[in-house]
């Protein structure tokens, strides 16, 4: 041989140790990667609220005319049902 050292093959607790490490690492990434998909998801759904309610508000709004005070509102399974406003000079309508 050159040099006069011998060219050792891998051993068998060398091939082992590099297994562990490599599936430790994999099963981090997979975690990560299902840790991640869930929150962005969540996000999604998050996203879609928020849209909703700020598109309720917007008709909320354009419907209510300025200069008036919302007094009172009723609802059935969570829907509004009517809006009651006070005008600047107490008159209801």
């Amino acid at each position: 041989m050159c040099g006069g050292s011998e060219a050792q093959a891998f051993s068998l607790v060398g091939t082992d140790g590099r297994r562990r490490i490599a599936g430790l690492t994999l099963a981090g990434i997979s975690a990560f990667a299902l840790y991640s998909s869930r929150s962005f998801g969540r996000y999604g759904q998050l996203h879609g609220t928020w849209t909703s309610r700020q598109l309720a508000l917007d008709k909320f709004t354009q419907q209510s005319p300025p200069g008036e005070q919302l007094t009172s509102y009723t609802t059935t399974n969570g829907a509004i049902n009517s809006l009651r406003f006070t005008d600047y000079d107490e008159s209801e309508r």
